[in-house]
């Protein structure tokens, strides 16, 4: 299971997403639409954190998209910065993502979203 933010989203161009996973991986995408309905996901970075506190424990993530780089937080620490010049996305919405991928159903909460413009 994951979770994570979603920022510069539109339906033409892509989006950017963070998640984080309950066994203490994280990675960073790229996804776009090729088909109604149908992602096509290219990862950016894939690792793990120790700041990710394992199993079903609270974790709190962020996300800010300023420029060409992607400032990574786990639980209130600055932990990675990467300068994405590949996919070149400037503008767009954001979201949050939940993901499951052999159990179901699966429960997620967010218990505070905070959005502001850097």
């Amino acid at each position: 299971e994951s979770i994570g933010l979603i920022c510069r989203y539109t339906e033409d161009h892509g989006w950017y997403e963070f998640n984080i996973s309950s066994e203490g991986s994280y990675n960073v995408l790229y996804g776009e639409w090729l088909a109604n309905g149908v992602a096509r996901y290219t990862p950016i970075a894939i690792d793990r954190s120790e700041y990710i506190q394992p199993g079903g424990a609270d974790n709190e993530i962020g996300l800010t998209c300023q420029g060409s780089t992607l400032w990574l937080y786990i639980n209130g620490k600055l932990f990675r910065k990467l300068d994405e010049k590949r996919f070149g996305l400037t503008e767009g919405k954001v979201g949050l993502s939940v993901s499951s991928f052999e159990n179901t159903p699966v429960i997620a909460g967010f218990d505070w979203v905070k959005l502001s413009e850097p």
